[in-house]
């Protein structure tokens, strides 16, 4: 797109305003005017947003720091059926052997019956729930400081953040514009925020970059959309597994035998998310592992103790 022409970003407000701030404040617009063109909003505007540990430190990056806000500090987020899914590991490994084998040799040799997230440690960096309405007027602060400016029509140049936008042929998507998500505020704020991240990564320098820097863009999301449409498949799936695809069936299949996260790349989720996906849906691994053994009984009780569960926050 010609630089000094304006460029829109349509989308609801929560959409559309982070997406304006993040490209305002990191892409190589030189000088070109971004403008907003609000859509329908996807939450109200007092429903709470989880911000993840990565969407805190680009917002403060940006200029908005969440805890000024009023933003309350929690450990994981919620799924449909209120799972809990916590940003940060669970427990501390001990002589080499993580802590999931050693919670798994507890429960099955000595009668543990706490639940692997009551383990989360304690004391990391964490996300924040904030409320969306709060949350929003903040970007358009931020974003009025940087230039942006709201609109009522959009130029020919479009940063599409709204999947239901059918009028126009937009430069570029982001967000729930080109992934299939669930109704999840968190996980379609997450979306938004790596999809601008990685749109910024590929833009184009030279004319003649364009084409390659599009379908790195284009990879990146597929690969995006493949990890968290995994996990929707967890989630919602109410047990059934014929949503699953060939990656995830593998990847239980992985957790089952070994109790391991097979890593994946562009992986959306930590690997103590898709534990507590995977337990959630009732997906326990049949065996703890051959090196959890070189413990014993006693070190392994001392050890779960010494971890200090506690009470997981989550929105």
């Amino acid at each position: 797109m010609a630089q000094q022409d304006p460029v829109t970003i349509v989308g609801s407000p929560l959409d559309a305003w982070l997406t304006a701030v993040m490209l305002a404040r990191f892409a190589p617009l030189a000088g070109a005017k971004l403008q907003v063109l609000e859509t329908s909003p996807v939450a109200r505007v007092d429903d709470v947003v989880v911000l993840r540990p990565e969407m805190v430190r680009t917002n403060v990056s940006i200029g908005l720091d969440p805890k000024r806000l009023g933003a309350q500090p929690v450990q994981a987020w919620a799924g449909p059926h209120r799972q809990s899914l916590p940003f940060n590991s669970f427990g501390r490994p001990l002589k080499g052997v993580s802590f999931v084998a050693i919670w798994l040799r507890a429960r099955e040799e000595l009668g543990e019956t706490r639940s692997l997230q009551s383990f989360v440690s304690a004391g990391q960096t964490g996300g924040c729930a904030i409320e969306v309405g709060r949350y929003v007027q903040a970007l358009k602060t931020i974003a009025t400081k940087v230039g942006v400016t709201p609109c009522t029509q959009a130029s020919e140049h479009i940063v599409q953040a709204d999947p239901n936008l059918t009028e126009a042929q937009p430069d570029c998507s982001v967000g729930a514009a080109v992934m299939t998500l669930r109704p999840s505020t968190t996980l379609r704020l997450q979306a938004v925020h790596k999809s601008v991240l990685a749109l910024i990564d590929c833009w184009s320098w030279r004319e003649n970059d364009r084409d390659l820097a599009a379908r790195e863009y284009d990879r990146r999301l597929q690969a995006m959309q493949a990890s968290i449409e995994d996990m929707q498949a967890l989630l919602w799936s109410d047990g059934r597994t014929d949503d699953y695809s060939s990656r995830l069936k593998h990847r239980v299949s992985v957790w089952q035998n070994v109790g391991r996260i097979a890593p994946v790349d562009d992986d959306q989720f930590t690997p103590q998310e898709w534990m507590a996906a995977f337990l959630s849906a009732e997906l326990v691994p049949s065996a703890a592992g051959r090196l959890v053994h070189s413990l014993t009984l006693a070190e392994i009780s001392d050890h779960v103790e010494t971890c200090s569960p506690k009470e997981v926050a989550n929105v």
